[in-house]
């Protein structure tokens, strides 16, 4: 009986193992160094600067509401704009016995959601029987978040809504 030494055979693709493990880690270092360059250079999703402060005070925005919701004031606003004009806001406020507020003080702010830094804020003049109107020009089209303040009095209402401007 002969001894016989078997070797292995080896292929030829073995000998490129090790690299496929260092290409692997190579194309996952690079989409994680992508993904994050995408997180940092997009929107933060920041909704509100403070929101621990906003936390600890909440039982305090719950009574805010529960004196406007007392009032049973009802303010409608109305926000449009053409093609090259400025945006037209267009409020009306009646109290609880739909009799017009007159002489408060209006403030509208146009926020843009999605991005920072185009945010608009407008007193509107008013108009009579509770009418309050303003213009603005806006530096982007598409979504915005339209908050109305007012104060009359030792009284004051907030209302807000979203709208699509061109």
């Amino acid at each position: 009986m002969s001894a016989s030494t078997s070797e292995p055979i080896r292929k030829s693709i073995d000998k490129y193992i090790p690299w496929f493990f260092v290409a692997f880690f190579l194309v996952l270092s690079g989409l994680m160094g992508w993904f994050a360059w995408l997180a940092n250079s997009t929107d933060r999703g920041v909704v509100s600067t403070h929101a621990y402060q906003n936390g600890i005070a909440y039982n305090h925005i719950i009574e805010k509401q529960r004196a406007q919701d007392a009032l049973g004031w009802d303010g409608q606003l109305t926000v449009h704009k053409s093609a090259d004009s400025p945006v037209h806001a267009d409020f009306v406020l009646l109290d609880n016995q739909r009799a017009p507020i007159k002489d408060a003080q209006v403030q509208l702010t146009l926020i843009r959601p999605t991005q920072a830094g185009h945010d608009v804020t407008i007193m509107l003049s008013a108009k009579g029987d509770g009418h309050y109107v303003g213009e603005t020009a806006l530096s982007l089209p598409g979504l915005w978040e339209a908050h109305i303040t007012v104060k009359s009095g030792q009284n004051t209402y907030q209302t807000s809504k979203r709208v699509t401007l061109p």
